[in-house]
């Protein structure tokens, strides 16, 4: 046991500069005033000729002498400190000396056990003090002095009690440090989390856009000589699209929050500016009708920006996998959940149909995670006759709708 541990007793409103004491000396100088107090009485005792009581001699100092000083130690070693003082004390019992407060030291002894000792391992001790206490009532009666009925239960309940403090005030530490423990796990979940929320934001946002990026290039390189003008329009967008994600980047690393009122609602993933992310797909030439059933009303934050990433990645796989098609955006609104299904009809040659693995990539990987995350599940397939279905159900993280 280290000595440098707090003090057993330190949840005591105990002056500050006695909780500074380290402990080994705190218990040196009680070890040392108990020894002193029990030789003092010792040496005033005047015992008659006739008495069973033997008088005090240089091994009966030794023995008294030693029912406290290794009290110094008690918490380092609580188990052979408690084990010295019942064994010195039975053999003060048996020789008859008689000191006052016989019994302290071991009372001691038996509260540090239980304090610092496994639950099993001080129930023992306490057993054993229980029945050293009912061998000194016996040897008292056995000597024909008289003990009154009252002092019979009293050593039971000293040692009792200095058992159930010690037990009590190592399960309220044990409590405590599983507490820490567990909010030092809580705390290290918390930012595993954030950092994969941040992960999965960073993928579904610059994926999307390096996709539309491309595109634009791609558009600009056909009509660089043709259509100038038109190129010229493409390459802006390009730019444009750059900057708005690095800004969105900005804001996923925390340069941003979300209840930060100068933040443009454009950079935002919520489904208030799904009219937006629609538009920005049919300029790129994905032509996409949007469905939406039930009363729409404001949904909690993590549903409704789960479900704007949702819908921006699968119509951004569209555009990967699909080519030139058309796509539907279906959302319905209930009093438990909310459903979005994106469906594309495919290419013409059905090639897009026969790609399910291409589509269980990071990006319908981390869909998945988002849903699973709010308690719900994702399904994303093939149709039967052609394209690809991404179906999603979000149910409201309180029950319902905030």
């Amino acid at each position: 046991m280290d000595a440098l541990e707090s003090p057993s007793l330190s949840f005591v409103a105990l002056p500050r500069w006695l909780r500074q004491i380290p402990p080994v000396v705190q218990d040196t100088v009680l070890a040392v005033i108990l020894t002193g107090t029990l030789l003092a009485d010792l040496v005033r005792q005047e015992l008659g000729p006739d008495g069973p009581f033997r008088s005090a001699d240089a091994l009966g100092y030794l023995l008294v002498a030693l029912l406290m000083l290794p009290l110094m130690v008690r918490r380092r070693y609580p188990l052979s400190v408690f084990a010295v003082i019942l064994f010195d004390a039975t053999i003060v019992a048996t020789l008859f000396y008689r000191p006052t407060s016989f019994g302290f030291g071991l009372i001691v002894a038996t509260y540090t056990v239980a304090r610092w000792c496994t639950p099993r391992v001080s129930v023992v001790a306490l057993l054993l003090a229980e029945v050293f206490g009912l061998y000194i009532k016996l040897r008292v009666t056995a000597a024909g002095l008289d003990v009154g009925w009252f002092s019979w239960p009293l050593d039971a309940v000293y040692f009792g009690a200095a058992w159930f403090l010690g037990y009590s005030i190592r399960s309220q530490r044990a409590y405590a440090t599983a507490l820490e423990q567990s909010r030092e796990a809580l705390a290290q979940r918390a930012v595993h989390d954030e950092r994969a929320r941040i992960a999965r934001e960073l993928h579904d946002a610059v994926g999307h856009s390096v996709s539309v990026m491309l595109l634009h290039s791609g558009a600009a390189e056909e009509q660089i000589e043709t259509n100038p003008a038109r190129a010229r329009q493409a390459l802006d967008s390009v730019g444009d699209v750059g900057r708005a994600t690095l800004a969105e980047m900005d804001h996923l690393l925390g340069l941003l929050r979300t209840d930060d009122s100068e933040t443009s609602p454009i950079l935002r993933p919520s489904l208030i500016n799904l009219d937006t992310l629609i538009q920005e797909f049919r300029d790129l030439g994905l032509p996409v009708e949007t469905t939406i059933a039930g009363e729409a009303a404001p949904l909690p934050t993590a549903v409704d920006q789960s479900a704007f990433r949702i819908i921006q990645e699968s119509l951004t796989n569209t555009l990967k996998h699909a080519g030139p098609t058309e796509a539907e955006v279906s959302i319905t609104f209930s009093d438990r959940d909310l459903a979005v299904d994106i469906r594309d009809h495919g290419r013409a040659d059905r090639q897009h149909q026969a790609l399910p693995d291409s589509h269980h990539s990071r990006g319908i990987i981390g869909m998945r995670e988002r849903a699973t995350m709010l308690g719900g599940h994702l399904d994303a397939s093939p149709c039967s006759d052609a394209g690809f279905l991404v179906s999603v159900r979000l149910p409201y993280t309180s029950g319902h709708r905030s």
